[in-house]
């Protein structure tokens, strides 16, 4: 892990992952024990409750609250909020609004089965508003 560490790669890990993996038990210190490491933000998914995010450059961390759906299929969720994150920080946003955008994004993508999108339900989701 330090090899990779020391690439500086922004970390994405759902809650027990960052717990387990950091020996932590809040997901506050386990965010700020994997920037030690890394000297890059740091996401940590919190299921219902939203997700934590510790951003690199101005220190700012916080819980950014989850979009309230109807669960249908959890497959991809992951994937579709790191994918939008990593978009919405390329698009120039904030690391705080590109977590946001992640969340309604797997919001989205969970009330439905399967795991993605069509282009009319991503164009739903108004993305420009971020």
């Amino acid at each position: 892990m330090k090899r990779i560490f020391a690439c500086n790669p922004v970390i994405h890990l759902n809650k027990d992952e960052a717990l387990n993996y950091t020996q932590q038990k809040d997901v506050l210190s386990a965010a700020e024990k994997i920037y030690e490491s890394t000297k890059n933000h740091v996401i940590i998914t919190c299921g219902s409750d939203g997700a934590f995010f510790f951003d690199a450059g101005t220190k700012e961390m916080g819980m950014i609250p989850s979009v309230k759906t109807t669960v249908t299929d959890t497959i991809g969720a992951g994937d579709s909020h790191f994918g939008s994150v990593i978009a919405a920080l390329k698009l120039g946003k904030s690391l705080k609004n590109a977590v946001s955008v992640g969340n309604l994004v797997a919001s989205k993508l969970v009330s439905k089965k399967g795991s993605t999108l069509t282009d009319k339900e991503f164009a739903e989701l108004k993305l420009e508003d971020f």
